[in-house]
């Protein structure tokens, strides 16, 4: 991350840390992003990232492992069109044990397009509620 608007913004966020490996110190072979969940409600997550999309096409996609992963109120990756607020795409992160899933989801953006994208990891939750803890380590592989 060096600051610039179309990069990852790592924003703090009790609850979950998050750590970004290369390929030289990732425990599983290659780099990527790690979160761990602990043990506390999650309302907003800590991963964002403006992009641009014009009229098209288009997938989603990641391949993710899971750690005991316990998400109350659901976890998903969101394609929201910024100015006018909409949701373009989402993309749900499941629940559990599971090693290197694909996920994908397609997508389009229609002729009016968007002048700016926004690509983030959220929750459901509208409330932080301790009856919604979220648990467990979700790797998502590069």
């Amino acid at each position: 991350y060096d600051g610039k608007p179309f990069d990852w913004q790592v924003r703090d966020q009790p609850g979950v840390e998050v750590t970004f490996a290369t390929s030289q110190d990732a425990v599983e072979g290659d780099g990527g992003a790690t979160l761990r969940f602990l043990d506390t409600p999650i309302k907003n997550t800590a991963l964002q990232q403006y992009i641009e999309l014009p009229p098209g096409s288009y997938r989603i996609s990641l391949v993710a492992s899971g750690r005991n992963l316990k998400l109350p109120k659901e976890l998903f990756w969101a394609i929201r069109c910024v100015d006018p607020a909409s949701e373009i795409a989402r993309l749900t992160v499941p629940e559990g044990t599971f090693n290197r899933q694909s996920l994908s989801q397609e997508f389009s953006v229609g002729p009016a397009g968007c002048p700016m994208d926004m690509l983030r990891l959220e929750t459901a939750a509208i409330a932080e509620s301790w009856r919604f803890r979220y648990i467990g380590t979700l790797v998502m592989h590069k």
